[in-house]
C-alpha cells in the first residue's frame, strides 16, 4: 500500500512539471513597431484574439521583443499617456504610450517587453488594460488564460535558458 501511494504521488508530481506543448508558432509578418516612423517591418509574431476582437501580439524583431495590442474601441485614438497592464497583483507600466489610429474604429498600442515582463504575463496573464487612468478594459479570465498560454510559448522561444 505504501509503495502504491508513493508511486502515485511520484507520478502526480511529474505530471505537474510537464508542460502542454506549444501550439503557437511564430509567423512571419510585416507590421509597424515604431510609433514615430510608422514604417512596416518584417517581424516574427505570436498572436491571440480576445473579447471584442482585440488582438494581443507578441513580436520579436532581431533581439528585441514587443507587445502590441490592437483594440476595436476608441480608447482615445491619437492620445499619448500612461499605460498599465494589470497582471494579477502585478503591473506593467509605461508612461508615454500612444494609441495609434488604424481606422475610425480601431487602433494599437505597442510597448517593448523585457524578459521579466514576458515572464509576468506568462505566469499571470493580463486581467486589465488601463490607458490614461480614464479608460479601462477588463480581460475575461478565459481570455487571460489564452494570453498566458501564448506568452508561455513566446517566453520559451525568446528568453535564453
Amino acid at each position: 500500500m505504501k509503495r502504491s501511494l508513493t508511486l502515485l504521488l511520484l507520478m502526480h508530481g511529474c505530471a505537474a512539471f510537464t508542460q502542454v506543448p506549444c501550439s503557437e508558432n511564430f509567423r512571419i509578418d510585416t507590421t509597424v513597431i515604431n510609433r514615430f516612423t510608422y514604417a512596416r517591418e518584417a517581424v516574427e509574431m505570436m498572436e491571440v484574439t480576445i473579447k471584442h476582437d482585440y488582438q494581443i501580439q507578441f513580436i520579436r524583431k532581431n533581439d528585441k521583443t514587443f507587445l502590441r495590442i490592437v483594440v476595436r474601441d476608441n480608447l482615445g485614438f491619437g492620445q499619448i499617456g500612461e499605460f498599465v497592464l494589470i497582471c494579477g497583483k502585478k503591473q506593467i507600466y509605461d508612461k508615454d504610450v500612444k494609441l495609434v489610429t488604424i481606422d475610425k474604429s480601431s487602433g494599437w498600442f505597442i510597448l517593448e517587453l523585457n524578459p521579466n515582463y514576458i515572464q509576468t504575463i506568462r505566469d499571470l496573464g493580463i486581467s486589465r488594460i488601463i490607458f490614461r487612468d480614464t479608460v479601462e478594459f477588463v480581460v475575461p479570465k478565459s481570455d487571460s488564460e489564452k494570453i498566458r498560454q501564448t506568452a508561455s510559448c513566446f517566453f520559451d522561444a525568446v528568453v535564453p535558458k
